[in-house]
Protein backbone atom coordinates (compact mmCIF):
# COMPACT_ATOMS: atom_id res chain seq x y z
CA UNK A 1 0.00 0.00 0.00
CA UNK A 2 1.34 3.23 -1.15
CA UNK A 3 1.41 6.26 0.73
CA UNK A 4 3.20 9.14 -0.80
CA UNK A 5 5.11 11.61 1.10
CA UNK A 6 3.84 14.24 2.89
CA UNK A 7 5.57 17.99 3.38
CA UNK A 8 3.70 17.62 6.75
CA UNK A 9 3.99 14.31 7.51
CA UNK A 10 7.20 13.12 6.74
CA UNK A 11 9.37 16.53 5.83
CA UNK A 12 8.50 19.58 8.02
CA UNK A 13 7.56 17.47 11.35
CA UNK A 14 6.56 16.47 13.72
CA UNK A 15 6.54 19.76 15.79
CA UNK A 16 8.00 17.79 19.17
CA UNK A 17 10.08 18.29 22.11
CA UNK A 18 13.15 16.08 23.15
CA UNK A 19 16.60 14.62 20.93
CA UNK A 20 15.57 12.78 18.15
CA UNK A 21 12.64 12.11 15.90
CA UNK A 22 13.39 8.80 15.14
CA UNK A 23 13.78 8.11 18.51
CA UNK A 24 11.87 10.20 20.80
CA UNK A 25 9.24 11.34 18.57
CA UNK A 26 8.60 7.88 16.67
CA UNK A 27 8.49 6.08 20.06
CA UNK A 28 5.79 8.53 21.44
CA UNK A 29 3.82 7.79 18.23
CA UNK A 30 4.10 4.20 18.57
CA UNK A 31 3.24 4.47 21.88
CA UNK A 32 -0.20 5.94 21.15
CA UNK A 33 -1.23 3.94 18.45
CA UNK A 34 -0.33 0.63 21.03
CA UNK A 35 -2.19 2.31 24.01
CA UNK A 36 -5.22 3.14 21.21
CA UNK A 37 -4.88 -0.12 19.95
CA UNK A 38 -5.01 -2.19 23.27
CA UNK A 39 -8.45 0.06 23.99
CA UNK A 40 -8.02 -0.49 27.81
CA UNK A 41 -6.28 0.64 30.93
CA UNK A 42 -2.54 -0.30 31.12
CA UNK A 43 -1.15 -2.69 33.40
CA UNK A 44 2.13 -3.68 32.11
CA UNK A 45 4.31 -2.99 29.13
CA UNK A 46 7.56 -4.58 28.13
CA UNK A 47 9.50 -3.19 25.31
CA UNK A 48 12.31 -5.18 23.63
CA UNK A 49 15.13 -3.84 21.54
CA UNK A 50 17.53 -6.47 19.39
CA UNK A 51 21.45 -6.36 20.69
CA UNK A 52 22.27 -5.38 16.96
CA UNK A 53 20.06 -2.79 16.26
CA UNK A 54 20.27 1.02 17.32
CA UNK A 55 17.99 0.88 19.91
CA UNK A 56 19.64 -1.59 22.19
CA UNK A 57 22.71 1.08 23.22
CA UNK A 58 20.64 4.51 22.73
CA UNK A 59 17.12 4.13 23.93
CA UNK A 60 17.89 5.89 26.99
CA UNK A 61 20.62 8.14 25.64
CA UNK A 62 17.63 9.41 23.06
CA UNK A 63 14.78 9.59 24.28
CA UNK A 64 12.93 6.56 23.31
CA UNK A 65 11.74 5.20 26.65
CA UNK A 66 10.38 9.19 27.21
CA UNK A 67 9.23 9.09 24.05
CA UNK A 68 7.05 5.91 23.77
CA UNK A 69 6.28 6.63 27.78
CA UNK A 70 4.28 9.49 26.71
CA UNK A 71 2.50 8.15 24.04
CA UNK A 72 1.69 5.51 26.11
CA UNK A 73 -0.04 7.79 28.07
CA UNK A 74 -2.29 9.37 25.73
CA UNK A 75 0.00 12.57 25.60
CA UNK A 76 1.27 14.43 21.82
CA UNK A 77 5.33 14.58 21.31
CA UNK A 78 5.07 18.22 21.76
CA UNK A 79 3.32 18.18 25.12
CA UNK A 80 5.26 20.02 28.04
CA UNK A 81 5.44 17.03 30.75
CA UNK A 82 7.45 14.80 28.03
CA UNK A 83 10.56 14.95 30.28
CA UNK A 84 8.91 14.39 33.04
CA UNK A 85 6.75 11.24 31.37
CA UNK A 86 8.78 8.39 33.24
CA UNK A 87 8.08 9.05 36.46
CA UNK A 88 4.27 10.48 35.59
CA UNK A 89 3.86 6.95 33.89
CA UNK A 90 5.16 4.90 36.98
CA UNK A 91 3.13 7.39 39.71
CA UNK A 92 0.05 5.68 36.80
CA UNK A 93 0.71 2.50 38.26
CA UNK A 94 2.02 1.41 35.01
CA UNK A 95 5.15 -1.07 35.04
CA UNK A 96 7.01 -0.17 31.82
CA UNK A 97 10.75 -2.29 31.02
CA UNK A 98 12.74 -2.43 28.52
CA UNK A 99 15.30 -5.46 27.53
CA UNK A 100 17.53 -6.39 24.93
CA UNK A 101 16.28 -9.51 23.27
CA UNK A 102 17.81 -11.46 19.97
CA UNK A 103 14.82 -12.00 17.63
CA UNK A 104 14.20 -11.36 13.74
CA UNK A 105 14.45 -7.82 12.99
CA UNK A 106 14.80 -6.51 9.64
CA UNK A 107 15.34 -2.32 10.75
CA UNK A 108 17.66 -0.89 13.01
CA UNK A 109 15.06 1.17 14.61
CA UNK A 110 12.88 -1.86 15.66
CA UNK A 111 10.69 -2.05 18.25
CA UNK A 112 8.38 -5.55 19.81
CA UNK A 113 5.97 -4.84 22.56
CA UNK A 114 3.67 -6.63 24.74
CA UNK A 115 0.92 -4.85 26.61
CA UNK A 116 -1.04 -6.20 29.06
CA UNK A 117 -4.37 -4.23 30.72
CA UNK A 118 -5.50 -4.16 33.89
CA UNK A 119 -8.21 -6.54 32.78
CA UNK A 120 -6.03 -9.21 31.22
CA UNK A 121 -5.90 -8.20 27.82
CA UNK A 122 -2.87 -8.95 25.95
CA UNK A 123 -1.43 -7.25 22.77
CA UNK A 124 1.61 -8.13 20.90
CA UNK A 125 2.77 -5.45 18.30
CA UNK A 126 5.92 -4.66 16.22
CA UNK A 127 6.87 -1.47 15.20
CA UNK A 128 9.53 0.52 13.27
CA UNK A 129 10.89 3.66 13.06
CA UNK A 130 11.61 4.87 9.59
CA UNK A 131 13.12 8.30 10.28
CA UNK A 132 12.03 11.77 10.64
CA UNK A 133 9.27 10.70 13.37
CA UNK A 134 7.47 8.31 10.71
CA UNK A 135 6.59 4.88 12.23
CA UNK A 136 4.90 1.76 11.15
CA UNK A 137 3.28 -0.92 13.12
CA UNK A 138 4.51 -4.21 10.89
CA UNK A 139 2.39 -7.12 13.14
CA UNK A 140 0.04 -7.19 15.16
CA UNK A 141 -0.94 -10.21 17.61
CA UNK A 142 0.50 -12.50 15.22
CA UNK A 143 -0.67 -10.96 11.73
CA UNK A 144 1.73 -8.94 8.87
CA UNK A 145 -0.07 -5.24 8.94
CA UNK A 146 0.78 -1.95 7.80
CA UNK A 147 -0.14 0.48 9.99
CA UNK A 148 1.80 3.96 9.38
CA UNK A 149 -0.37 6.70 11.40
CA UNK A 150 -2.29 7.90 8.23
CA UNK A 151 -5.57 6.31 8.63
CA UNK A 152 -8.53 5.33 11.08
CA UNK A 153 -7.90 1.86 11.47
CA UNK A 154 -10.58 -1.11 12.40
CA UNK A 155 -9.15 -4.57 12.91
CA UNK A 156 -11.19 -7.61 13.67
CA UNK A 157 -10.13 -11.26 14.31
CA UNK A 158 -12.45 -13.71 13.34
CA UNK A 159 -12.15 -17.48 13.54
CA UNK A 160 -13.75 -20.53 11.25
CA UNK A 161 -14.39 -18.37 8.21
CA UNK A 162 -14.28 -20.42 5.03
CA UNK A 163 -12.46 -19.46 1.80
CA UNK A 164 -15.46 -18.01 0.13
CA UNK A 165 -16.57 -15.93 3.05
CA UNK A 166 -13.27 -14.59 3.25
CA UNK A 167 -13.32 -13.33 -0.45
CA UNK A 168 -16.74 -11.93 0.39
CA UNK A 169 -15.54 -10.06 2.78
CA UNK A 170 -14.94 -6.48 0.90
CA UNK A 171 -17.76 -6.15 -0.94
CA UNK A 172 -19.83 -7.04 2.14
CA UNK A 173 -18.16 -4.37 4.12
CA UNK A 174 -18.36 -1.83 1.58
CA UNK A 175 -22.37 -2.72 0.60
CA UNK A 176 -23.48 -2.63 3.96
CA UNK A 177 -21.47 0.13 5.04
CA UNK A 178 -20.64 2.47 2.40
CA UNK A 179 -21.10 6.20 4.49
CA UNK A 180 -17.60 5.04 6.18
CA UNK A 181 -15.68 6.47 3.85
CA UNK A 182 -13.55 2.88 3.35
CA UNK A 183 -10.54 3.61 1.55
CA UNK A 184 -8.59 0.43 2.22
CA UNK A 185 -10.06 -3.39 3.26
CA UNK A 186 -7.29 -5.97 3.87
CA UNK A 187 -7.50 -9.60 4.58
CA UNK A 188 -5.39 -12.04 6.28
CA UNK A 189 -4.96 -15.49 7.00
CA UNK A 190 -3.36 -17.27 9.77
CA UNK A 191 -4.31 -20.52 10.35
CA UNK A 192 -8.23 -20.90 11.35
CA UNK A 193 -8.08 -16.65 12.12
CA UNK A 194 -8.82 -14.62 9.49
CA UNK A 195 -7.86 -10.44 10.44
CA UNK A 196 -10.09 -7.98 8.31
CA UNK A 197 -8.09 -4.63 8.85
CA UNK A 198 -10.99 -1.25 7.46
CA UNK A 199 -8.72 1.94 6.99
CA UNK A 200 -10.77 5.01 6.80
CA UNK A 201 -10.02 8.53 6.17
CA UNK A 202 -13.33 9.87 8.53
CA UNK A 203 -13.41 8.49 12.53
CA UNK A 204 -15.84 4.84 12.82
CA UNK A 205 -18.54 5.27 15.56
CA UNK A 206 -18.64 2.77 18.62
CA UNK A 207 -21.65 2.13 17.24
CA UNK A 208 -20.79 1.20 13.84
CA UNK A 209 -17.66 -0.70 14.89
CA UNK A 210 -20.20 -2.81 17.57
CA UNK A 211 -22.59 -3.71 14.18
CA UNK A 212 -19.31 -4.58 11.58
CA UNK A 213 -17.96 -6.65 14.65
CA UNK A 214 -21.38 -8.87 15.91
CA UNK A 215 -21.72 -8.78 11.82
CA UNK A 216 -18.97 -11.29 11.79
CA UNK A 217 -18.53 -12.73 15.11
CA UNK A 218 -15.35 -11.53 15.30
CA UNK A 219 -13.36 -13.01 18.48
CA UNK A 220 -11.54 -9.80 18.95
CA UNK A 221 -11.94 -5.95 17.67
CA UNK A 222 -9.19 -3.13 18.07
CA UNK A 223 -9.35 0.52 16.70
CA UNK A 224 -6.80 3.47 16.48
CA UNK A 225 -6.90 7.13 15.65
CA UNK A 226 -4.16 8.78 13.16
CA UNK A 227 -1.43 10.36 14.44
CA UNK A 228 -0.49 12.56 11.31
CA UNK A 229 -1.47 16.26 10.74
CA UNK A 230 -1.79 14.99 7.36
CA UNK A 231 -4.58 12.18 6.37
CA UNK A 232 -4.19 9.55 3.85
CA UNK A 233 -6.43 8.24 1.27
CA UNK A 234 -7.19 6.55 -2.07
CA UNK A 235 -8.14 9.94 -3.22
CA UNK A 236 -5.14 11.52 -2.43
CA UNK A 237 -2.86 11.63 -5.35
CA UNK A 238 0.87 13.74 -6.31
CA UNK A 239 1.45 15.59 -9.30
CA UNK A 240 5.14 14.65 -9.78
CA UNK A 241 7.48 12.73 -7.18
CA UNK A 242 11.00 13.42 -8.87
CA UNK A 243 13.00 16.79 -9.52
CA UNK A 244 12.94 15.83 -13.21
CA UNK A 245 9.12 15.60 -13.05
CA UNK A 246 8.55 18.82 -11.05
CA UNK A 247 10.47 20.85 -13.88
CA UNK A 248 8.65 18.99 -16.60
CA UNK A 249 5.39 20.41 -14.47
CA UNK A 250 6.46 23.96 -14.17
CA UNK A 251 4.13 26.25 -15.71
CA UNK A 252 6.60 28.80 -16.62
CA UNK A 253 10.27 29.69 -16.14
CA UNK A 254 9.53 32.18 -12.79
CA UNK A 255 7.12 29.70 -10.94
CA UNK A 256 8.79 29.65 -7.76
CA UNK A 257 9.06 26.55 -5.62
CA UNK A 258 6.81 27.70 -2.98
CA UNK A 259 4.37 27.37 -5.68
CA UNK A 260 4.59 23.90 -6.61
CA UNK A 261 4.87 22.77 -2.74
CA UNK A 262 1.23 24.52 -2.59
CA UNK A 263 0.27 22.46 -5.71
CA UNK A 264 1.84 19.04 -4.28
CA UNK A 265 0.65 19.17 -0.70
CA UNK A 266 -2.92 20.55 -1.52
CA UNK A 267 -3.12 17.01 -3.92
CA UNK A 268 -1.81 14.66 -1.38
CA UNK A 269 -3.45 15.67 1.36
CA UNK A 270 -6.73 16.26 -0.58
CA UNK A 271 -7.88 19.83 0.96
CA UNK A 272 -7.14 23.47 -0.02
CA UNK A 273 -4.50 25.40 -0.81
CA UNK A 274 -5.48 28.06 1.91
CA UNK A 275 -5.33 24.81 4.47
CA UNK A 276 -1.57 24.35 3.48
CA UNK A 277 -0.95 27.29 3.64
CA UNK A 278 -1.79 27.66 7.55
CA UNK A 279 0.10 24.40 8.39
CA UNK A 280 3.21 26.18 6.90
CA UNK A 281 2.50 29.38 8.92
CA UNK A 282 2.16 26.86 11.89
CA UNK A 283 5.38 25.36 11.34
CA UNK A 284 7.52 28.87 10.32
CA UNK A 285 5.79 30.46 13.50
CA UNK A 286 7.19 27.11 15.71
CA UNK A 287 10.61 27.18 13.63
CA UNK A 288 11.13 31.43 14.66
CA UNK A 289 10.02 30.74 18.18
CA UNK A 290 12.98 28.01 18.93
CA UNK A 291 15.38 30.51 18.06
CA UNK A 292 14.11 32.67 20.14
CA UNK A 293 13.58 30.03 23.11
CA UNK A 294 17.18 29.50 22.27
CA UNK A 295 18.54 33.28 22.04
CA UNK A 296 16.78 34.18 25.89
CA UNK A 297 18.44 30.95 27.52
CA UNK A 298 17.97 27.34 28.09
CA UNK A 299 18.47 24.88 30.92
CA UNK A 300 18.42 21.32 31.50
CA UNK A 301 20.95 18.41 33.68
CA UNK A 302 21.05 15.93 31.26
CA UNK A 303 23.06 17.58 28.23
CA UNK A 304 26.26 17.63 27.35
CA UNK A 305 26.62 21.56 26.02
CA UNK A 306 25.09 24.55 28.50
CA UNK A 307 23.75 27.79 26.83
CA UNK A 308 26.69 29.23 24.53
CA UNK A 309 24.50 30.84 21.61
CA UNK A 310 24.69 33.91 23.21
CA UNK A 311 28.81 33.72 23.20
CA UNK A 312 28.61 34.75 19.24
CA UNK A 313 27.03 38.36 20.05
CA UNK A 314 29.57 38.90 22.64
CA UNK A 315 32.37 37.85 20.36
CA UNK A 316 30.91 40.31 17.75
CA UNK A 317 30.64 43.13 19.91
CA UNK A 318 33.97 42.28 21.58
CA UNK A 319 35.22 42.40 18.04
CA UNK A 320 36.67 38.89 17.94
CA UNK A 321 35.01 38.01 15.20
CA UNK A 322 35.07 38.51 11.61
CA UNK A 323 32.95 41.38 10.40
CA UNK A 324 30.17 38.99 8.83
CA UNK A 325 27.07 39.38 10.35
CA UNK A 326 24.57 37.25 8.11
CA UNK A 327 27.40 34.49 8.61
CA UNK A 328 27.38 35.41 12.72
CA UNK A 329 23.29 35.64 13.33
CA UNK A 330 22.87 32.15 11.19
CA UNK A 331 25.19 30.71 13.47
CA UNK A 332 23.83 31.94 16.53
CA UNK A 333 20.28 31.16 15.22
CA UNK A 334 21.59 27.56 14.48
CA UNK A 335 23.12 27.18 17.98
CA UNK A 336 20.04 28.59 19.80
CA UNK A 337 17.95 25.93 18.01
CA UNK A 338 20.05 23.42 18.74
CA UNK A 339 19.86 24.13 22.75
CA UNK A 340 16.11 24.17 22.51
CA UNK A 341 16.35 21.17 21.47
CA UNK A 342 17.92 19.43 23.99
CA UNK A 343 16.53 21.48 26.66
CA UNK A 344 13.21 19.65 25.87
CA UNK A 345 11.90 22.98 23.86
CA UNK A 346 9.05 22.69 21.13
CA UNK A 347 11.05 22.48 17.61
CA UNK A 348 10.33 21.18 14.23
CA UNK A 349 11.84 18.42 13.09
CA UNK A 350 13.19 19.28 9.78
CA UNK A 351 13.59 16.74 8.53
CA UNK A 352 14.51 15.49 11.63
CA UNK A 353 15.64 16.27 15.29
CA UNK A 354 19.04 16.03 14.71
CA UNK A 355 19.21 18.20 11.78
CA UNK A 356 16.51 20.87 13.49
CA UNK A 357 18.42 23.65 13.30
CA UNK A 358 19.88 24.03 9.94
CA UNK A 359 16.51 25.49 8.09
CA UNK A 360 15.25 27.79 10.85
CA UNK A 361 18.78 28.73 11.91
CA UNK A 362 19.58 29.78 8.14
CA UNK A 363 16.54 30.89 7.07
CA UNK A 364 15.46 33.44 10.33
CA UNK A 365 19.12 34.74 9.97
CA UNK A 366 18.54 35.84 5.98
CA UNK A 367 15.00 36.60 6.13
CA UNK A 368 15.92 39.25 8.77
CA UNK A 369 18.84 40.38 6.95
CA UNK A 370 16.73 41.08 4.11
CA UNK A 371 14.43 42.79 6.35
CA UNK A 372 11.43 40.44 4.89
CA UNK A 373 7.78 39.91 6.19
CA UNK A 374 6.38 36.55 7.94
CA UNK A 375 4.84 35.57 4.75
CA UNK A 376 8.06 35.51 2.65
CA UNK A 377 9.34 33.18 5.71
CA UNK A 378 6.35 31.17 4.95
CA UNK A 379 7.07 30.72 1.17
CA UNK A 380 10.61 29.24 2.19
CA UNK A 381 9.48 26.84 4.24
CA UNK A 382 7.15 25.42 1.36
CA UNK A 383 10.16 25.88 -0.53
CA UNK A 384 12.73 23.48 1.70
CA UNK A 385 9.64 21.38 2.33
CA UNK A 386 9.30 20.14 -1.15
CA UNK A 387 12.88 19.59 -1.88
CA UNK A 388 12.31 17.22 1.30
CA UNK A 389 9.36 15.59 -0.34
CA UNK A 390 12.07 14.70 -3.40
CA UNK A 391 14.36 13.30 -0.89
CA UNK A 392 11.89 11.21 1.03
CA UNK A 393 10.57 9.61 -2.15
CA UNK A 394 13.59 8.34 -3.16
CA UNK A 395 15.67 7.55 -0.27
CA UNK A 396 15.26 8.47 3.65
CA UNK A 397 16.08 10.66 6.56
CA UNK A 398 16.79 8.11 8.92
CA UNK A 399 20.51 8.10 9.83
CA UNK A 400 20.63 4.61 10.99
CA UNK A 401 19.94 3.56 7.54
CA UNK A 402 22.08 6.43 5.85
CA UNK A 403 23.86 8.24 7.81
CA UNK A 404 23.82 11.95 8.69
CA UNK A 405 24.09 12.93 5.38
CA UNK A 406 20.52 11.98 5.22
CA UNK A 407 20.05 14.44 7.86
CA UNK A 408 22.09 17.30 7.64
CA UNK A 409 22.99 16.61 4.22
CA UNK A 410 18.96 16.69 3.54
CA UNK A 411 18.06 19.66 5.59
CA UNK A 412 21.49 21.48 4.51
CA UNK A 413 19.45 21.33 0.28
CA UNK A 414 16.52 21.88 2.07
CA UNK A 415 17.52 25.08 3.40
CA UNK A 416 19.65 26.08 0.23
CA UNK A 417 16.43 25.65 -1.71
CA UNK A 418 14.60 28.09 0.96
CA UNK A 419 16.77 30.51 1.18
CA UNK A 420 17.02 31.33 -3.53
CA UNK A 421 13.36 31.52 -2.20
CA UNK A 422 13.92 34.72 0.06
CA UNK A 423 16.12 35.93 -2.82
CA UNK A 424 13.13 36.21 -5.22
CA UNK A 425 14.49 32.87 -7.36
CA UNK A 426 12.64 30.12 -9.45
CA UNK A 427 11.68 27.13 -8.58
CA UNK A 428 14.67 25.25 -11.19
CA UNK A 429 17.39 27.93 -9.17
CA UNK A 430 16.13 26.45 -6.16
CA UNK A 431 16.33 23.08 -6.95
CA UNK A 432 20.06 23.65 -8.67
CA UNK A 433 20.69 24.78 -5.12
CA UNK A 434 19.64 22.06 -3.37
CA UNK A 435 21.44 19.99 -5.59
CA UNK A 436 24.68 21.87 -4.81
CA UNK A 437 23.99 21.70 -1.00
CA UNK A 438 23.67 17.54 -1.17
CA UNK A 439 26.31 17.19 -3.20
CA UNK A 440 28.87 18.83 -0.58
CA UNK A 441 27.41 16.52 2.15
CA UNK A 442 27.55 13.36 1.13
CA UNK A 443 29.63 10.55 3.05
CA UNK A 444 28.57 12.66 6.58
CA UNK A 445 27.99 10.00 9.49
CA UNK A 446 26.54 9.33 12.61
CA UNK A 447 28.35 9.45 15.35
CA UNK A 448 26.69 11.91 18.55
CA UNK A 449 28.69 11.35 21.70
CA UNK A 450 27.06 10.02 24.71
CA UNK A 451 23.96 9.65 22.63
CA UNK A 452 23.14 13.11 23.34
CA UNK A 453 23.18 14.41 19.74
CA UNK A 454 24.70 17.86 20.91
CA UNK A 455 28.33 16.53 19.74
CA UNK A 456 28.87 16.83 17.29
CA UNK A 457 25.13 17.37 16.04
CA UNK A 458 25.91 21.41 16.70
CA UNK A 459 28.81 21.81 14.48
CA UNK A 460 26.99 19.59 11.87
CA UNK A 461 23.98 21.55 12.05
CA UNK A 462 26.19 25.16 11.36
CA UNK A 463 27.95 23.19 8.60
CA UNK A 464 24.66 22.43 7.08
CA UNK A 465 23.07 25.98 7.66
CA UNK A 466 26.39 27.77 6.22
CA UNK A 467 26.24 25.49 3.51
CA UNK A 468 22.82 26.14 2.37
CA UNK A 469 23.65 29.38 2.15
CA UNK A 470 26.48 29.46 0.25
CA UNK A 471 24.97 26.80 -2.17
CA UNK A 472 22.06 29.51 -2.68
CA UNK A 473 24.33 32.33 -3.20
CA UNK A 474 26.37 30.85 -5.97
CA UNK A 475 23.45 29.67 -7.91
CA UNK A 476 22.06 32.59 -7.84
CA UNK A 477 25.18 34.30 -9.37
CA UNK A 478 24.87 31.68 -12.19
CA UNK A 479 27.44 28.86 -11.52
CA UNK A 480 26.81 25.19 -13.05
CA UNK A 481 25.39 22.79 -10.64
CA UNK A 482 26.28 20.04 -12.94
CA UNK A 483 24.90 17.40 -11.39
CA UNK A 484 20.97 17.20 -11.31
CA UNK A 485 19.34 16.49 -7.97
CA UNK A 486 18.00 13.62 -8.62
CA UNK A 487 20.96 12.01 -9.04
CA UNK A 488 22.46 13.24 -6.21
CA UNK A 489 19.76 11.95 -4.18
CA UNK A 490 20.48 8.42 -5.80
CA UNK A 491 24.23 9.33 -5.16
CA UNK A 492 23.45 9.39 -1.34
CA UNK A 493 21.24 6.52 -0.98
CA UNK A 494 24.08 4.64 -2.38
CA UNK A 495 26.80 5.78 -0.12
CA UNK A 496 24.30 5.70 2.93
CA UNK A 497 24.22 1.85 2.05
CA UNK A 498 28.39 1.89 1.78
CA UNK A 499 28.64 3.09 4.91
CA UNK A 500 29.90 0.22 7.52
CA UNK A 501 26.98 0.17 10.41
CA UNK A 502 28.89 1.62 13.11
CA UNK A 503 28.98 4.96 10.84
CA UNK A 504 25.62 5.29 10.21
CA UNK A 505 24.28 3.89 13.21
CA UNK A 506 23.94 6.16 16.30
CA UNK A 507 26.83 5.82 19.07
CA UNK A 508 28.44 2.88 17.43
CA UNK A 509 31.66 4.80 15.75
CA UNK A 510 33.40 8.23 14.50
CA UNK A 511 33.95 10.60 17.38
CA UNK A 512 31.09 8.23 19.77
CA UNK A 513 33.60 5.71 20.56
CA UNK A 514 36.98 8.46 21.66
CA UNK A 515 38.31 7.92 24.75
CA UNK A 516 36.56 11.36 25.80
CA UNK A 517 33.41 10.22 24.47
CA UNK A 518 33.69 7.64 26.84
CA UNK A 519 34.22 9.65 29.81
CA UNK A 520 31.72 11.85 29.22
CA UNK A 521 29.20 9.25 28.59
CA UNK A 522 30.19 7.44 31.96
CA UNK A 523 29.47 10.93 33.84
CA UNK A 524 26.23 11.50 32.26
CA UNK A 525 25.39 7.85 33.00
CA UNK A 526 27.44 7.38 36.05
CA UNK A 527 25.05 3.36 36.66
CA UNK A 528 25.96 1.98 33.28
Amino acid sequence: MENHVSIFNDVLGPVMRGPSSSHTAASARIGSLAAELLGEEIKSVLVEFTPDGSLATTYDGQGSDIGLATGLMGMEASSSKMKDSLSLIKARGIELTFEIRDYPATHPNTYRLTLKSVNGKRLEITAISTGGGMVKITRLNGFDVDVQGGYFEFFLFVKGLSSDAVKAIPGEISKKFNSLAIEVIKISENEDVTLINVKTSKAISKGTREAISSGFHSAEVLYSLPVLPVLSGTKCTVPFTTAADLIRSLPGKDTQLWEMAVMYESRRGNFSEKEVWKLAAGIHKVMRESVITGLKGTTYKDRILGRQSHLIGKAVTAGRLLDSPLINNLIQNTMAVMESKSSFQEIVAAPTAGSCAVIPGALTACADSLDLPEEEGIRAVLSAGMIGVLIATQSTFSAEVAGCQAECGAASAMAAAGIVQLLGGNALEAVSAASFALQNMLGLICDPVANRVEVPCLGKNILGAVNGLTSANITMAGVDTVIPLDEVIKAMDSVGGSLPRELRCTGCGGLSVTDTAREIERKLNPCK
